[in-house]
């Protein structure tokens, strides 16, 4: 093909299904020597297609920017948007990189919706209760953010990217990697998550059964991801007046 590579950077790795693992293999005079992970485009590729993996090298990446903003989150001279666009600018873009090619499990959400708070508790700062000071609590925040919280944005993410596939013209490789029928069987156990799978969910909670042929219609399917925003903003005050109604309930019933 007339290409040239370099012996001594270029390495490989085995799938997971390999019958064989070799430390290396040969050609001519050079070894490729077998690696578990590597990184590619700025995201994590390993041998299990493990994605906590890269969901853990992004929250750390983001957590070297937010203690490099420590300051600016906490200083009482900068306005409370200003230190939000802080967060959306320049943490929410690295903790959400290549986010639209993964799918989150319940513990992965987990993990990112405690990052996010714990920046959104030095932005908004302590409260005082009763003259006495505690941190905020998470419907409290959210309420204040005012925005979706890390988990929807990256959802609202993957279905935009998903819609974005399914209108390529039909020769389009990636569109035809989705498409296509894989044969074979999978392996014994609880299978993993799919990438179609958490779309196809995650559709499903907007009313949307069949997602491909919703998706075709752009317009529409973006009237539907901005309507999801905007469904969600509204999740937290509703929550919060729940709560109120049982505190009060639970008063009177002690009353």
């Amino acid at each position: 093909m007339g290409l040239r590579i370099n012996g001594k950077k270029t390495k490989h790795l085995a799938t997971r299904e390999s019958k064989y693992q070799q430390r290396y293999f040969q050609i001519k005079n050079f070894n490729f020597y077998a690696v578990q992970s590597f990184t590619y485009l700025g995201s994590l590729i390993n041998v299990n297609n493990d994605h906590s993996a890269e969901i853990k090298k992004r929250i750390l990446m983001a957590n070297k920017g937010f203690y490099g903003l420590k300051r600016q989150f906490r200083s009482q001279f900068l306005y409370i948007k200003n230190k939000i666009k802080l967060y959306k600018t320049l943490i929410r873009p690295v903790l959400a990189y290549g986010s639209e090619t993964r799918v989150l499990s319940k513990s992965d959400e987990a993990v990112l919706g405690v990052f996010e708070r714990k920046i959104l508790r030095a932005i908004f700062g302590p409260t005082n209760d009763n003259r006495e000071w505690r941190i905020k609590y998470n419907n409290e925040l959210y309420t204040l953010y005012k925005e979706s919280d890390i988990v929807t944005y990256i959802k609202i993410n993957q279905l935009k990217w998903a819609g974005h596939i399914i209108r390529m013209e039909e020769q389009s490789t990636t569109r035809r990697v989705l498409v296509a029928l894989v044969e074979g069987r999978r392996q014994r156990g609880r299978p993993k998550l799919r990438w179609e799978d958490g779309v196809m969910e995650d559709a499903r909670k907007l009313g949307e059964r069949n997602w491909r042929n919703a998706a075709r219609n752009r317009d529409s399917w973006q009237k539907l991801l901005k309507k999801a925003l905007a469904q969600k903003r509204a999740v937290v005050p509703m929550m919060m007046m729940m709560m109120m109604v049982y505190v009060c309930m639970y008063v009177c019933v002690c009353v």
